[in-house]
């Protein structure tokens, strides 16, 4: 599940997910004001690790990276995770350098999911991986 961006030089891959009971289990013990998913969704966690091929530095803005359930864009979650599920930051990477973190959000039961690479001012060409 790894990608390259055309318009942006990094390499980008989702290198792990969890879904269902155990995702919805790590959220709630990651804080006590962590919220049950909405009625007929469950929590998706996946890792997104970025590795900058540029010669410039390269800002991570997680929210670039979208999960669409059944073609449908899913809004990330505000959650506070365990600490050993490192949330991925809005950092920046120096060229050869490479980071990963893992993104929340709710999806509907059973659907199909990708992921998508949407810079916020350039358009990237549908890149996409599937989980």
């Amino acid at each position: 599940m790894t990608s390259k961006s055309p318009t942006y030089n990094i390499n980008w891959a989702v290198t792990d997910r969890i879904r269902g009971a155990k995702a919805n289990a790590i959220v709630e013990s990651g804080n006590m004001f962590n919220t049950k998913p909405y009625s007929g969704y469950e929590y998706l966690l996946y890792k997104v690790m970025v590795k900058n091929v540029g010669t410039d530095k390269y800002t991570i803005y997680p929210p670039t990276w979208e999960a669409y359930a059944d073609g449908v864009e899913q809004t990330q979650e505000w959650v506070i995770l365990p600490d050993k599920y490192d949330e991925l930051g809005y950092i920046d990477i120096m060229p050869g350098a490479s980071t990963s973190g893992w993104i929340c959000t709710q999806v509907p039961i059973g659907s199909s999911v990708r992921i998508y690479f949407e810079p916020l001012f350039y358009d990237d060409g549908m890149v996409y991986v599937p989980i």
